[in-house]
């Protein structure tokens, strides 16, 4: 966000870094929201859990196997 945003957007999100935090909470909430990074880092989540599932593949099959496959999996559809 901080490479790709406006200035005035970098500004505010600086700022509650910085000093302000939850001040600012719906102002950076919603320049998150319009800048498509949510969207963007799920897709690199997808891409890192399938890599790290292929991984696995090599692996016999076992239930901590299946316990790693399915925290790949709870970690990129997570909703909270």
């Amino acid at each position: 966000m901080l490479e790709n945003g406006s200035e005035s957007e970098k500004l505010i999100i600086r700022r509650a870094i910085e000093t302000e935090g939850i001040t600012l909470l719906n102002e950076v909430t919603h320049i998150i929201q319009n800048s498509g990074a949510i969207a963007f880092t799920q897709n690199v989540a997808q891409k890192e859990a399938e890599l790290a599932k292929q991984a696995l593949s090599e692996l016999a099959e076992s239930d901590l196997k299946q316990a790693l496959l399915s925290l790949a999996d709870l970690a990129v559809n997570r909703t909270h």
